[in-house]
């Protein structure tokens, strides 16, 4: 099925028709989110929370720093793509928690990357600076790309 996911009636009529169709239904958005704008993932989350059958939500979830940081490093692909990335909230995963989803898990791409053997090239000049960081900008690095598991928030 094709369809723009950013046309408000055509997406409130697809999950309307899908979510009475499953229980517990898992929904997964990797590599969309970051090309949509603050308030469009924000009508996403709440449009998902609308339906009770929508249980989970797998995304990939970037830093403001590491947008800025690809804004550059990939600008000419971008361009070529007429694509932009907006979404890269500030407080991480708590962007989604006053929308009713709250962090379930959360996958450090950093972490990953080095347990499957896929790292950058120089991780290990990376990883020996991030070594040297006081504890708290460790955990700022670590969370600086994700993949994030979001469950939906218990009825309050």
């Amino acid at each position: 099925m094709r369809m723009d996911l950013s046309d408000l009636a055509a997406r409130r009529a697809l999950l309307a028709r899908i979510a009475p169709t499953s229980r517990k239904a898992l929904v997964v958005t990797e590599g969309w989110l970051a090309y949509l704008s603050p308030e469009e993932v924000a009508s996403l989350a709440r449009d998902l929370q609308a339906h009770s059958t929508f249980r989970w939500w797998v995304t990939d979830l970037a830093s403001p720093l590491l947008l800025k940081r690809l804004r550059k490093s990939i600008r000419r692909a971008l361009a070529e793509a007429n694509a932009t990335m907006r979404f890269a909230p500030e407080e991480g995963t708590g962007f989604f928690r006053k929308l009713g989803w709250n962090e379930a898990e959360f996958r450090s791409t950093w972490e990953d990357a080095r347990r499957l053997r896929r790292e950058m090239p120089a991780a290990w000049l990376f990883r020996a600076l991030v070594r040297l960081a006081p504890p708290g900008r460790r955990e700022v690095v670590r969370r600086m790309a994700a993949t994030v598991l979001l469950e939906r928030a218990p009825a309050s």
